[in-house]
């Protein structure tokens, strides 16, 4: 019995890694507030999260190197 393929671009076909659940959230809800800054208010969506955690390390390396 050969098994039904699946989608790799289809997210309900393929688990959510911890490591990209907040990119996955991006992609598909990047409105979405993802966190409030209680003492603030302030809110920051799916997106905005997302694009701070991949320009995060960059920032880094070139503090560093």
């Amino acid at each position: 019995m050969m098994s039904p393929s699946i989608d790799p671009m289809n997210a309900a076909a393929r688990p959510i890694l911890s490591t990209d659940w907040i990119a996955s959230h991006a992609n598909f809800n990047p409105e979405r507030t993802a966190l409030i800054d209680v003492p603030g208010f302030r809110r920051q969506t799916y997106r905005e999260l997302h694009q701070r955690i991949v320009t995060g390390p960059h920032r880094v390396v070139r503090v560093v190197c």
